[in-house]
């Protein structure tokens, strides 16, 4: 079964050294963060290929081919794959990614017992490791940023939520953005400006967002068959963190004061446009609520402050 290979991976990949089909050398120095949900099995991983350090996902398979049986070949979520790790290589599915064979008696050897499909045992401890991981990369304020913004997202769209934050941290950054700019920023790296819309704001939108360089940004892998738009989440990460830059109120503040947060999430609401609109240019038939519903605002706290915590300790 290819969760035993995926178990494998878990312990092992960082025990041993491995070769690629093309003749490279490749030293895991870790496993990442092993991916429950939609998308590479095996997330943020760190590893050596013939001593220079790189980070990328890993995707596992019993056949190399079934990354077309899956449909991966068709789907952004896989477009940042650098390894494939298999236990029959019997095809190349693209010269850009590096093909490792697991070794021929990979199913001999004892496996840890995890039941990665019962949130109860694994998925507190899942969520805590990918946290580690992104303030490796981030550092800790950018690492509960990203946090945050997937916990708004949630497993709908959290894969697009994670990668929007990952691709606004330069600009956050680099410079002291207003609460306009910022969700111009949102939307932009969301793909809500491309069209040619007859709105009062929107071209203006479209030309505060071309000087932020939109070019080196890349597709976000949004779940076309839910709410596209997402736009309560887009509007209530952004204004959070703008809160949090702004006021200078830092995430470690949070987690001393969760209640700040609670607060917080009570607080925000949308602008206004989307109390008639579902996305730009489309009118709803009704009044939409633009502020976070109570079991929203509980499910955001609740899948962050605990593990933040628990992180932490660590």
């Amino acid at each position: 079964m290819e969760i035993n290979l995926q178990l494998f991976f878990y312990q092992y990949a960082t025990q041993m050294s491995f070769m690629t089909l093309c003749g490279k050398r490749i030293d895991f120095l870790n496993a990442g963060t092993w991916n429950i949900y939609s998308g590479p099995d095996f997330k943020m991983v760190q590893y050596a290929v013939d001593g220079k350090i790189e980070n990328g996902d890993v995707e596992i398979h019993l056949r190399s081919s079934d990354w077309f049986v899956h449909g991966h070949d068709n789907d952004p979520a896989f477009d940042h794959v650098s390894i494939h790790f298999v236990a029959d290589c019997n095809t190349i599915v693209t010269d850009h990614m590096l093909h490792i064979q697991a070794p021929d008696d990979w199913s001999s050897f004892p496996l840890v017992s995890v039941n990665v499909r019962n949130p109860h045992t694994f998925d507190q401890d899942y969520k805590c490791r990918r946290l580690l991981n992104w303030s490796d990369v981030y550092g800790w304020e950018n690492a509960a940023f990203i946090h945050l913004a997937r916990a708004l997202g949630r497993h709908v769209q959290g894969d697009a939520m994670e990668k929007l934050a990952i691709q606004l941290l330069p600009f956050i950054q680099e410079q002291k953005l207003d609460a306009k700019e910022l969700a111009i920023l949102f939307h932009g790296c969301a793909g809500h400006l491309n069209e040619n819309l007859d709105l009062p704001f929107y071209e203006s939108w479209k030309s505060t967002f071309r000087k932020f360089s939109p070019a080196v940004l890349r597709p976000l892998p949004w779940n076309n068959k839910v709410n596209i738009p997402s736009r309560q989440w887009l509007k209530v990460s952004q204004l959070i963190h703008l809160h949090l830059l702004m006021n200078g109120k830092g995430y470690i503040v949070l987690m001393n004061q969760p209640h700040v947060l609670k607060e917080l999430l009570g607080q925000i609401q949308g602008m206004s446009y989307w109390e008639y609109h579902y996305c730009f240019g489309q009118k709803l038939p009704y009044k939409s609520k633009i502020n976070l519903s109570k079991p929203a605002q509980e499910g955001v706290f609740m899948n962050t402050i605990p593990i933040w915590e628990l992180a932490f300790k660590k």
